[in-house]
């Protein structure tokens, strides 16, 4: 049988190890435990036996246990007291654990997180230490704390303290990161850890570790961390290409320009200005006839001369062209705008 560790224990090989593990990270392991408590659950074992010497008095053994009980409800963590959890087990062999050996099969019977077992040492009577046991499926870790005067319940949270930082350095790994150039962000699980070179505990499993620096590509890395180990990470940060601007279409507008009214207009008010007297001359250049025939009344009959012709003939032929100009606009402007420049383009049809 194995026996419940002494409170000499933190010198065991096994403790002086985690102990280590957890010194270098304190802040990081209650960060840690803190973001995952609330996914956590625990059952209470009865009151542990110490190995040498008589059982401090059961309301003390009580009053220690619950004590650890409401310090792990006050983090979130689910509690099951020891009477619901022997009740749930009824018929079991372990039913009653109060022992290493056993706690393993409360917890894979109750499928919680792991077993907690509280012993308060009194080889005269008197409590001198309180020992917090976390049991695993396959492992535990052990606290221990010296009662002084009559602080046994800081004593028994001392011990957890204890025991909760080497169970939860038990569970986690290191990874070192570096990079090329250094002083890049590194985040595992999205939570930031600091800038590289770096060397931090994360909890073991699977973790996505991302490695970002302003002005190069973020590199991105699927870490199976392992329980106490360390899993060097090295990336170097590329510069990212950049792409060309996709070809933007110019603005193009088309309009008439001023030149075409000027010259339209300029040539229907020739055209009418040669038509006025060309039909002015035309009918003032008259004689008067008196025939037999007319009774001996004189009528006064037009005569249309050359000169009335040629300015008829040009006056007609330059409001025509005019006319032409200003419907069909031979002077077009046309205006291309880019991003990076404008050009303005000036075209005549005849």
């Amino acid at each position: 049988m194995t026996r419940q560790p002494t409170p000499m224990a933190r010198r065991t090989g096994h403790g002086l190890r985690l102990a280590a593990l957890a010194a270098g990270s304190l802040f990081a392991l209650v960060a840690l435990a803190a973001s995952s408590a609330a996914a956590q659950s625990a059952a209470m074992l009865p009151p542990g036996e110490p190995p040498e010497g008589p059982s401090a008095a059961p309301e003390l053994q009580r009053e220690a246990i619950e004590a650890v009980a409401r310090a792990l409800t006050a983090d979130d963590i689910t509690v099951i007291p020891s009477a619901d959890a022997q009740r749930r087990m009824v018929g079991e062999p372990f039913a009653e654990c109060h022992e290493l050996d056993c706690g393993a099969n409360v917890v894979r019977s109750l499928g919680v997180d792991y077993a907690v077992l509280v012993t308060v040492w009194a080889p005269r009577g008197r409590p001198t230490n309180v020992v917090v046991t976390f049991i695993g499926p396959d492992d535990s870790v052990a606290g221990d704390a010296p009662v002084e005067g009559e602080g046994l319940v800081a004593a028994a949270l001392s011990a957890l303290t204890t025991a909760r930082q080497r169970w939860q350095a038990s569970r986690m790994g290191f990874i070192a990161v570096e990079s090329d150039p250094p002083g890049a962000d590194v985040t595992v699980d999205g939570r930031v850890l600091g800038q590289t070179p770096l060397r931090r505990l994360v909890p073991a499993g699977e973790r996505t570790v991302r490695v970002s620096l302003e002005g190069y590509a973020t590199v991105e890395r699927t870490v199976q961390v392992a329980p106490t180990r360390e899993h060097p990470i090295e990336v170097t940060l590329a510069a990212p290409v950049e792409e060309p601007d996709p070809p933007s279409t110019p603005r193009t507008r088309t309009e008439p320009h001023w030149a075409s009214w000027v010259l339209g207009g300029g040539l229907a008010a020739v055209g009418v200005g040669l038509l006025v007297p060309a039909l002015a001359t035309g009918f003032g250049d008259a004689a008067d006839a008196c025939t037999e025939e007319s009774g001996g009344v004189c009528a006064r009959t037009p005569r249309f001369g050359a000169q009335s012709g040629v300015l008829l003939g040009v006056g007609l032929a330059a409001a025509a062209a005019g006319v032409v100009v200003l419907a069909v606009q031979p002077f077009q402007v046309t205006t291309v705008v880019t991003p990076d420049s404008a050009t303005l383009r000036v075209r005549g049809t005849f």
